[in-house]
């Protein structure tokens, strides 16, 4: 039987999720988000709780199911990239996606670390939070605290998906997906006991949103 709430880490993990919020709408600010969440939430504070003990309680211990990561991690790029071909007349132009992200405070070359970083690091940072550290950490059966996860990692998602892309049809449903994805990603957590296979399906989705990001400034 799964304890009792874990309510220190339910809390840590809405923090997480208005970390983003309020640095992107109150500051304005990806550097801030990235440094904030992505750094400190995401990496920092699992790492400094669990120290020696980290590697094995984000689940990088042991290195199970790389391949479905992979697999399933090439099928997201494959959907997002069929997607973008399907709906690319209801996204925003370049011009418009730069507006955006101008009012954010990436302008000019800062574009191009922003786009390594999310590549390189989004993906990861989550997982290993996410997925890693918060959900098993919650100590609720198996169904509760994939939903409660996902829910929390889908709600902060709302602010970038809604800003792109305004409040209709194609936002709503990619909300619904990103919450479909932490789903997916919780429930390959708990079958493997590993992050690998969400981490890399979650690195080569990142991947895949920001290469059509590239085909859109470019």
């Amino acid at each position: 039987m799964a304890d009792q709430m874990n309510w220190r880490i339910l809390f840590l993990m809405i923090l997480a999720a208005a970390s983003v919020v309020v640095c992107l709408e109150v500051f304005n600010s990806i550097l801030a988000t990235f440094i904030v969440y992505h750094i400190i939430i995401c990496l920092l504070i699992p790492l400094l709780i669990a120290k020696r003990k980290y590697l094995k309680e984000v689940g990088l211990k042991p290195i199970n199911g790389i391949k479905i990561g992979i697999l399933h991690g090439i099928g997201l790029i494959i959907i997002i990239f069929v997607g973008y071909l399907i709906f690319r007349d209801m996204i925003l132009n370049n011009n418009a996606i730069q507006t955006i992200l101008a009012n954010w405070g990436i302008t000019g070359l800062l574009i191009i670390p922003m786009t390594l970083f999310m590549i390189i690091f989004n993906g990861v940072a989550e997982e290993l939070f996410w997925r890693g550290y918060a959900q098993p950490k919650l100590k609720l059966s198996i169904l509760p605290a994939v939903i409660i996860t996902s829910v929390i990692y889908a709600s902060y998602h709302a602010i970038t998906i809604f800003s792109f892309l305004g409040f209709g049809a194609l936002p709503i449903s990619l909300f619904i997906s990103v919450f479909l994805a932490g789903i997916l990603w919780g429930w390959l957590r708990e079958k493997y006991k590993s992050i690998w296979p969400s981490l890399l399906g979650h690195a080569l989705a990142t991947l895949g949103y920001m290469l059509v990001y590239v085909f859109l400034i470019s």
